[in-house]
């Protein structure tokens, strides 16, 4: 499916099939200026704000990773038993 798309460099209407590598028919610019620093900036966005203490690394040791990962499972379940502690609540409290 083929879209027109108005070049940003040039202001000329071109063919536009919405990838990433389409460039303008007029004066070859890439039609898509704007997304790879958008996708990076979300990217790093969705990283700054993942808990990463828990997560076992690749530089690790043997040890470190298990107790990253002893300690993560334990967080799972210790939010999954309040979370039922606080549902029987509710529903003991209605």
């Amino acid at each position: 499916m083929t879209d027109e798309k108005r070049c940003p460099s040039c202001r000329q209407w071109t063919q536009w099939e919405r990838l990433p590598e389409d460039r303008c028919a007029h004066c070859d610019a890439p039609l898509m200026v704007g997304l790879p620093r958008t996708q990076t900036a979300e990217t790093e966005r969705n990283e700054a704000n993942r808990p990463i203490w828990l997560e076992a690394k690749a530089t690790d040791g043997k040890v470190m990773r298990i107790v990253r990962n002893v300690a993560l499972v334990a967080h799972i379940v210790y939010a999954g038993i309040m979370a039922l502690i606080m549902m029987l609540f509710a529903a003991l409290v209605h």
